[in-house]
């Protein structure tokens, strides 16, 4: 089978999984399982391929050793979800407590149209609060034995072991998604209140989660995932929503050719018939397929590289390879209001972070990778 073959394969043992169907064995004769398992762990999505492997019978018959470490991905991410709802509880409760609105976003909510527990696994909780109370957040949070990561202009990122993750934002997006940033501004005012916990309609949901989407689909990618949340969300949600409001408030995002096209393909790659892709469904399926979770390396590296020239190229009448790099060591004010507001307000402390993420792109792999990709892009210019 060629990959494209692995994983329209798999989307339909999902499908079969997701609507109680026992697979045709004929279609489901000769699967690489480890190919299957190596695609599931670099899209998250071993749960519940996982889970569905299992209805068909097909993972007691497969080398002993991938069946465990499916059964093992399927038994953390039941185990994460519980101890995230947890924890999530707890927090939920000291803000209702302190009179301070909140809402639970993404997959927190996604998680809960997929028929079983833990079929839908999770990295993280991202919860969105009144921006007004971030210092007693953070206190609150500090108090409880959390460690503050990344402290960026629109979320702090909270950590505790063994795998309590919270991303607990004050905007929706920061000022690098400005289109977004701006449509979603006052968003409380548009939220469905019960006491301080709030949730979006069904329809700003749906475009919450298609922008969310189209963000990271157009940086460095994001994966199949995408596809088995859109068919699951609409599964539940498409004959009671109100799709005229959503076409007009799509064309404001300006998504409505990445609605569609996601729409589409998950319906049709979520099937129980035959499969037959148009050219330009391959080519998004395949490049779904090579992004994974959060991304492809490469793609994000060539996207920053091109938004990066373009600031150059704004401010500078003659742009140079050399005025590039210093751009990168030396960033503008919107770099700063994203990554580190300390820096956004204290100029002086600016040259102290720019040793720091030095010091990081020497110890991190990942950053190292990038940063030789932008190299090469850099040459050819």
């Amino acid at each position: 089978m060629t990959q494209q073959q692995e994983v329209l394969a798999l989307f339909y043992l999902c499908y079969c999984k997701l609507n109680h169907i026992s697979p045709d064995r004929q279609r489901t004769k000769g699967l690489d399982i480890s190919q299957l398992y190596q695609i599931s762990v670099y899209h998250d999505i071993g749960a519940i391929v996982c889970m569905a492997l299992e209805s068909a019978g097909i993972l007691d018959n497969a080398d002993p050793q991938t069946a465990k470490a499916f059964r093992n991905i399927r038994n953390k991410s039941l185990r994460k979800v519980l101890l995230l709802d947890n924890g999530r509880t707890e927090i939920f409760r000291f803000l209702d407590e302190n009179k301070i609105w909140h809402m639970p976003l993404k997959g927190v909510i996604l998680k809960d149209y997929y028929p079983e527990l833990g079929m839908r696994q999770m990295s993280d909780n991202d919860i969105l609060y009144d921006a007004a109370f971030r210092k007693t957040m953070q206190q609150y949070m500090l108090s409880q034995g959390y460690t503050l990561g990344a402290k960026k202009a629109y979320e702090d990122d909270y950590f505790k072991l063994p795998v309590y993750n919270y991303e607990m934002h004050l905007s929706l997006f920061g000022n690098n998604d400005s289109d977004f940033s701006q449509y979603f501004q006052n968003i409380e005012e548009r939220l469905i209140r019960n006491g301080y916990l709030c949730c979006f309609t069904d329809e700003d949901f749906y475009l919450y989660f298609m922008a969310h989407a189209a963000k990271h689909y157009r940086s460095g990618g994001t994966g199949l995932r995408h596809l088995l949340d859109c068919y699951v969300f609409l599964s539940k949600k498409r004959d009671t929503m109100d799709w005229n409001y959503l076409h007009c408030e799509l064309e404001k995002l300006g998504l409505v050719d990445f609605e569609r096209d996601s729409r589409l393909l998950a319906e049709k790659v979520l099937t129980d018939q035959p499969v037959t892709l148009t050219e330009p469904e391959s080519k998004m399926l395949d490049f779904l397929t090579r992004s994974g979770t959060y991304g492809a390396l490469g793609t994000y590296a060539q996207n920053e590289f091109q938004k990066t020239m373009q600031k150059v190229q704004q401010n500078d009448a003659h742009p140079s390879k050399l005025k590039y790099v210093w751009h990168r060591l030396f960033p503008d004010d919107d770099f700063y209001q994203n990554y580190s507001m300390f820096c956004y307000r204290h100029k002086w402390a600016r040259p102290f972070y720019t040793v720091y993420r030095l010091a990081r792109l020497c110890l991190t792999k990942s950053r190292r990778k990038k940063v030789r990709l932008e190299a090469k892009l850099l040459q050819k210019k």
